[in-house]
């Protein structure tokens, strides 16, 4: 009897040990879930959620890309996004942070030496907010869009692509945009996707160019991106 309990008692600390070990991996963090439907899906809201969630130090956090995928349907089938900050021990670190269809979000950390002083994530955010993630038109393969960081020399014109400033829940037309920096400026890319089809009629792909050829994609900046730009002019 003793060595059976013995037996017992050592299988329920196996167990507890295997359950701490499964729990302290990489990417086997605790969920957070949010709702997918564009109508009332809020970058910020996943954001305030994830900075308690991953213990960063708040204001500190730079972004350094983001991608999220939108389906036909009005839901948020997927979003990712990275970012630099400093735990709450003072170590720098990078996070990485992936929803799946659900709204379940996961996250994994890695510790680095390389700082990415780009821009705070938040001020973007909210721009995208105040417009609304519903406002974007939907191909009949949905959306994506794209949040991510150049520097150089780079001339944005109307005559290739729409550019639009983002500023107070709308979108004002540009016509040229011109930047000459080694400092980064933050883009947000939308496309509405179309899905392409082969001779037989089944799908391959998608794409953003309509069923008309006419290209979707729209680069939008917030004002303070603008700010860091040689030359800005407006569409009249």
């Amino acid at each position: 009897m003793k060595k059976s309990m013995q037996s017992k008692l050592k299988v329920i600390i196996l167990c507890f040990m295997a359950i701490f070990i499964i729990a302290s991996l990489p990417g086997c963090a605790p969920k957070v879930t949010v709702p997918v439907e564009l109508s009332g899906f809020s970058l910020v809201n996943v954001w305030n959620l994830m900075e308690k969630a991953v213990g960063v130090q708040q204001g500190g956090e730079h972004l350094i890309a983001l991608h999220l995928y939108a389906g036909a349907d009005g839901t948020v089938s997927s979003m990712d996004y990275s970012f630099f900050g400093w735990d709450s021990k003072g170590t720098s670190k990078t996070y990485f942070v992936d929803m799946n269809p659900r709204g379940q979000i996961k996250w994994y950390s890695n510790v680095t030496k390389d700082v990415f002083y780009q821009t705070q994530a938040l001020p973007v955010f909210t721009e995208i907010d105040k417009l609304g993630l519903s406002s974007i038109p939907l191909g009949t393969a949905g959306m994506e869009m794209n949040i991510e960081f150049q520097s150089g020399s780079i001339t944005y014109s109307a005559d290739h692509l729409k550019i639009y400033e983002l500023k107070d829940g709308t979108l004002q037309p540009l016509k040229q945009v011109d930047f000459r920096t080694d400092n980064m400026w933050c883009t947000v890319s939308v496309s509405s996707m179309f899905r392409d089809n082969n001779d037989s009629g089944s799908v391959t792909r998608a794409s953003s160019t309509d069923a008309n050829g006419h290209f979707t994609a729209q680069i939008w900046f917030s004002s303070g991106e603008l700010a860091k730009a040689e030359n800005v002019e407006y569409l009249n």
